[in-house]
Protein backbone atom coordinates (compact mmCIF):
# COMPACT_ATOMS: atom_id res chain seq x y z
CA UNK A 1 0.00 0.00 0.00
CA UNK A 2 2.66 2.47 1.15
CA UNK A 3 4.40 1.08 -2.20
CA UNK A 4 2.12 2.89 -4.35
CA UNK A 5 2.53 5.56 -3.12
CA UNK A 6 5.87 5.94 -3.17
CA UNK A 7 5.83 4.68 -6.45
CA UNK A 8 4.04 7.58 -7.43
CA UNK A 9 5.97 10.16 -6.23
CA UNK A 10 8.84 8.38 -7.72
CA UNK A 11 7.48 8.08 -11.39
CA UNK A 12 6.78 11.80 -11.80
CA UNK A 13 10.19 12.79 -11.43
CA UNK A 14 12.12 9.55 -12.48
CA UNK A 15 11.15 9.95 -16.05
CA UNK A 16 12.19 13.72 -16.30
CA UNK A 17 15.95 12.34 -14.84
CA UNK A 18 15.95 9.84 -17.35
CA UNK A 19 15.16 11.81 -20.45
CA UNK A 20 17.55 14.55 -18.82
CA UNK A 21 20.60 11.93 -18.63
CA UNK A 22 19.78 11.04 -22.72
CA UNK A 23 20.03 15.30 -22.95
CA UNK A 24 23.31 15.55 -21.46
CA UNK A 25 24.70 12.55 -22.84
CA UNK A 26 24.17 13.89 -26.28
CA UNK A 27 25.76 17.34 -26.07
CA UNK A 28 28.70 15.55 -24.47
CA UNK A 29 28.47 13.44 -27.42
CA UNK A 30 28.91 16.70 -30.02
CA UNK A 31 31.21 18.12 -27.41
CA UNK A 32 28.93 21.36 -26.17
CA UNK A 33 29.57 20.54 -21.90
CA UNK A 34 28.21 23.30 -21.48
CA UNK A 35 24.71 22.89 -22.84
CA UNK A 36 25.33 19.97 -21.11
CA UNK A 37 25.56 21.52 -17.62
CA UNK A 38 22.47 23.51 -18.34
CA UNK A 39 20.83 20.76 -19.19
CA UNK A 40 20.98 19.12 -16.21
CA UNK A 41 20.80 22.19 -13.69
CA UNK A 42 17.57 22.77 -15.35
CA UNK A 43 16.47 19.66 -14.92
CA UNK A 44 17.28 19.99 -11.42
CA UNK A 45 15.25 22.82 -10.50
CA UNK A 46 12.12 21.02 -12.62
CA UNK A 47 12.39 17.49 -11.10
CA UNK A 48 12.72 19.79 -7.47
CA UNK A 49 9.66 21.72 -8.18
CA UNK A 50 7.61 18.72 -9.62
CA UNK A 51 8.75 16.81 -6.89
CA UNK A 52 7.45 19.56 -4.01
CA UNK A 53 4.36 19.94 -6.11
CA UNK A 54 3.59 16.36 -6.56
CA UNK A 55 4.52 15.91 -2.13
CA UNK A 56 2.51 18.54 -1.39
CA UNK A 57 -0.29 17.15 -3.40
CA UNK A 58 -0.11 13.90 -1.22
CA UNK A 59 0.18 15.58 1.79
CA UNK A 60 -2.60 17.57 1.12
CA UNK A 61 -5.07 14.80 0.36
CA UNK A 62 -3.41 12.23 2.96
CA UNK A 63 -6.03 11.73 5.06
CA UNK A 64 -8.41 10.48 2.14
CA UNK A 65 -5.32 8.35 0.84
CA UNK A 66 -5.32 5.61 3.99
CA UNK A 67 -9.32 5.12 3.13
CA UNK A 68 -8.69 3.91 -0.48
CA UNK A 69 -6.44 1.00 0.38
CA UNK A 70 -7.80 -0.46 3.59
CA UNK A 71 -10.79 -0.65 5.69
CA UNK A 72 -8.52 -1.48 8.99
CA UNK A 73 -8.13 1.60 10.98
CA UNK A 74 -4.81 0.61 12.49
CA UNK A 75 -3.14 0.37 8.77
CA UNK A 76 -4.72 3.77 7.74
CA UNK A 77 -2.98 5.38 10.69
CA UNK A 78 0.48 3.39 9.69
CA UNK A 79 0.21 4.83 6.05
CA UNK A 80 -0.85 8.12 7.34
CA UNK A 81 1.82 8.65 9.46
CA UNK A 82 4.53 7.22 6.95
CA UNK A 83 3.12 9.65 3.95
CA UNK A 84 5.30 12.89 5.33
CA UNK A 85 8.41 10.87 5.39
CA UNK A 86 7.84 9.70 2.21
CA UNK A 87 7.21 13.31 0.91
CA UNK A 88 10.31 14.51 2.39
CA UNK A 89 11.94 11.33 0.82
CA UNK A 90 10.61 12.15 -2.25
CA UNK A 91 12.59 15.68 -2.69
CA UNK A 92 15.75 14.01 -1.51
CA UNK A 93 15.37 11.51 -4.24
CA UNK A 94 15.95 14.06 -6.68
CA UNK A 95 18.95 15.81 -5.55
CA UNK A 96 20.07 11.86 -5.43
CA UNK A 97 19.40 11.37 -9.07
CA UNK A 98 20.61 14.72 -9.79
CA UNK A 99 24.07 14.13 -8.58
CA UNK A 100 24.30 10.86 -10.61
CA UNK A 101 24.06 12.94 -13.70
CA UNK A 102 26.14 15.89 -12.41
CA UNK A 103 29.09 13.04 -11.20
CA UNK A 104 28.90 11.63 -15.00
CA UNK A 105 29.09 15.16 -16.17
CA UNK A 106 31.83 15.59 -14.03
CA UNK A 107 34.31 12.99 -15.14
CA UNK A 108 33.59 13.44 -18.71
CA UNK A 109 34.83 17.10 -18.38
CA UNK A 110 37.42 16.27 -16.83
CA UNK A 111 38.47 14.16 -19.65
CA UNK A 112 37.70 16.49 -22.22
CA UNK A 113 39.47 18.75 -20.60
CA UNK A 114 42.51 16.92 -19.98
CA UNK A 115 42.56 17.33 -16.09
CA UNK A 116 42.82 14.20 -14.00
CA UNK A 117 39.58 12.99 -11.99
CA UNK A 118 39.43 13.71 -8.85
CA UNK A 119 36.74 10.51 -8.77
CA UNK A 120 39.82 8.29 -9.61
CA UNK A 121 42.59 9.63 -7.48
Amino acid sequence: MVASIWEFLESTTSGLMEAVAIRVALHLGKGRPALARLSAHKALLYSFLIACVTSIFVCIIGETVPLWFTDVEIIQDMIFETIPIMAVGNVFLVYGKYKEILFSLSRLLCFINGYPSVHYL
